[in-house]
């Protein structure tokens, strides 16, 4: 005897329903950084760049927002953050 699994939604042709379990990711690049071997910070361009983009991604809602522990990738998170109002979470994992 099958049993009936809950919360199991199936579209119009029978099949599970899988777009009610839709994530979308976002991944950014942080901006320029300055000249200099090592973990350097943004440049006066990089900057910029990092406001531009906080400037576009207003419009969109997010649920979270991670970035790398390197210090060019905290600076571009932290401008997008303070823009679109999330706090900023650091995750070393996702370094390059």
């Amino acid at each position: 005897m099958r049993k009936k699994i809950p919360n199991r939604e199936k579209s119009s042709k029978g099949s599970l329903d899988f777009n009610r379990f839709k994530m979308e990711i976002l991944f950014v690049r942080h901006a320029e950084k300055r000249e200099g071997e090592g973990d350097t910070g943004l440049s006066k361009r990089g900057i910029q760049q990092a406001e531009n983009l906080s400037e576009r991604l207003i419009k969109d809602s997010f649920n979270e927002l991670y970035c790398s522990d390197l210090q060019r990738a905290i600076e571009t998170a932290e401008i997008i953050s303070e823009r679109i109002n999330m706090t900023l979470k650091i995750e070393p994992s996702l370094n390059e």
